[in-house]
Formats: structure tokens, C-alpha cells, sequence
């Protein structure tokens, strides 16, 4: 089955703009809350562990056909898009290009029928898994945490990643997302 791209569906329209509004009063609430503060979104680790627990479990979800594709998408891209435009604010050169390759991968792997229906986003979403743990370490700094994490980046970012570029390579051949993906793979290891 061909399907659309997600974007097109007035459902994952919706839903990005309802995801959109969410994040940005997120957002909202974080500077108004910290003086004006213009970091207290980004380095906010319950809204860093909020994004990623919901998205890896929305991308199961999709990867087992219990709720559509667009559904991760829509979530993910919308705290893509307020995070670019954080990191803009902040002067956060370092994280704007991991905002920007990660927006480019979204929108251009939406754009794609045969990436969506082999659900390669949602793939590619299992990746943030180690988010979470990385956050509990910064919070507590003790060793038992750093090796949780330290396993947990390893397999999420290192093994995964490539895994998952092969995987979409053999399936689909070389492409510009597969080529963006291979570029995501190097930066893991800089």
C-alpha cells in the first residue's frame, strides 16, 4: 500500500498544530516561571524526559500497528520545531545542528511513502530511548547511573543507529534520508 505523506492527512495536521500549541505554552511557562529566563526550557529535564518517554512509547505503538504513523510524527516534529526555534533563542550553535538534522530528518522521512509505510520513523524515534537515563544521571552524577546511561547511549545511539541506517539502506537503497541518517550515525561518536 502507497500511502500519502503524513502532512497531507488533515489528522496529523491537527494533531502536529494541538502538539505545537502544547509545546510552546510548555515553553511559555518555563520562562514566565524562571524570571525570563531564556534556558529554562531547554535545560528543563522534566520536559526533556516528558518528550522522550512519550515518543519512544508512541513509536512502539505505531511499530506494532496500534496507532498510525502520523501519531509519532506529529508529536515528534512540533517539539522539534519550538526546539529549533529554542535553540535559535539561546545562541545554542552545538544543539541547532542537532535540531536542524533531526527537523530535516522528520519532515524529508514524512515525505516519503515508502519510508512510512516500513514505519522507518518510528525506527528512528527508538533511538531517544537513552534520553531519559542521560537526564537521571546529570541529575544525580553517581556511578551507578553513569554506567546505565553510558550502556544505554551505547546501544540506543551507537548500535542502534547504524543498524537501523543498514536496515533502511537494504530495504530502500540509498537515498538522501539514508545518507542523513549515515551523518547522524558519525555525530553519536563526535
Amino acid at each position: 500500500m502507497i500511502s500519502l505523506s503524513i502532512s497531507s492527512s488533515a489528522e496529523a495536521t491537527l494533531l502536529f498544530q494541538i502538539f505545537l500549541i502544547g509545546w510552546i505554552c510548555s515553553w511559555l511557562v518555563c520562562y514566565n516561571g524562571s524570571d525570563s529566563n531564556i534556558n529554562a526550557w531547554g535545560n528543563n529535564e522534566l520536559i526533556s524526559d516528558v518528550h522522550f518517554i512519550s515518543l519512544v512509547l508512541a513509536a512502539s505503538l505505531s511499530l506494532v500497528g496500534l496507532i498510525p504513523e502520523y501519531f509519532p510524527w506529529s508529536y515528534s516534529t512540533s517539539c522539534f520545531v519550538l526546539d529549533t526555534i529554542d535553540t535559535i533563542i539561546r545562541g545554542d550553535v552545538p544543539f541547532f545542528s542537532h535540531e536542524i538534522l533531526s527537523l530535516f530528518l522528520n519532515i524529508w522521512t514524512e515525505r516519503s511513502p515508502r519510508h512510512v509505510d516500513l514505519r522507518f520513523l518510528s525506527r528512528g524515534y527508538l533511538a531517544e530511548l537513552s534520553t531519559p537515563l542521560l537526564n537521571r544521571w546529570k541529575r544525580t552524577h553517581n556511578k551507578r547511573d553513569y554506567v546505565v546511561v553510558f550502556v544505554a547511549f551505547t546501544l540506543c545511539r551507537i548500535v542502534w543507529i547504524p543498524v537501523f541506517v543498514l536496515e533502511m539502506y537494504k530495504s530502500l537503497g540509498l537515498d538522501v534520508i539514508c545518507g542523513a541518517g549515515v551523518v547522524f550515525c558519525i555525530l553519536q561518536l563526535v
